[in-house]
């Protein structure tokens, strides 16, 4: 495999692979060292278009406050929505407004900043390669890919969920995926 594509294979590929949020082990993720999380908000926290937080996922940033700074980061066209979500369970957020999207940069760089954390003491979860993953690669974190909650998504999230399918093979042949992982 030529080295450009080994570079592109790499920033799209998580450090770990897990069913959902509730499933991402805090006590390994402090042994690893992390001491901040970013969480995406859409599929990750809670299902598209819906402020409906689980009692599993409200447990879990819950203990997780407990250990580690946490602050939401999402491209959601909802401000409104993105704040309730996020004063619901007691963390701060960064949207997309302004500070750019991503996969770019700015919005994790603000979330960062905002929670005086270290690139690499920081994990990145969430539910799409070509946003989550491949932004928080891009900033030096540990990446973390979740299963989407539910099949609905953004029109616009539609072609990164086919890039993703493609990757899924990659992963595969890689072992890194867990027994029965399908993509959304």
């Amino acid at each position: 495999m030529t080295h450009w594509r080994h570079a592109v294979l790499r920033s799209l590929t998580p450090d770990l692979i897990c069913e959902s949020l509730c499933d991402v082990d805090l006590d390994a993720l402090h042994e690893r060292g992390i001491r901040s999380i970013l969480l995406d908000l859409d599929n990750t926290v809670c299902r598209w278009k819906c402020d409906d937080i689980s009692e599993g996922t409200a447990d879990w940033v819950r203990r997780a406050r407990e250990r580690f700074s946490l602050c939401i980061v999402s491209n959601s066209i909802r401000p409104k929505r993105l704040n309730r979500i996020a004063e619901a369970l007691g963390i701060p957020s960064v949207g997309r407004w302004g500070l750019g999207r991503k996969p770019f940069k700015g919005g994790i760089r603000a979330a960062l900043k905002l929670l005086a954390a270290a690139p690499n003491e920081t994990a990145m979860i969430g539910d799409q390669i070509m946003t989550d993953i491949w932004g928080g690669n891009r900033m030096g974190l540990y990446t973390i890919w979740v299963r989407p909650l539910c099949e609905r998504d953004f029109i616009g999230t539609r072609p990164a969920r086919f890039i993703e399918r493609l990757l899924v093979a990659h992963f595969r042949r890689l072992g890194i995926l867990p027994e029965g992982w399908r993509c959304a």
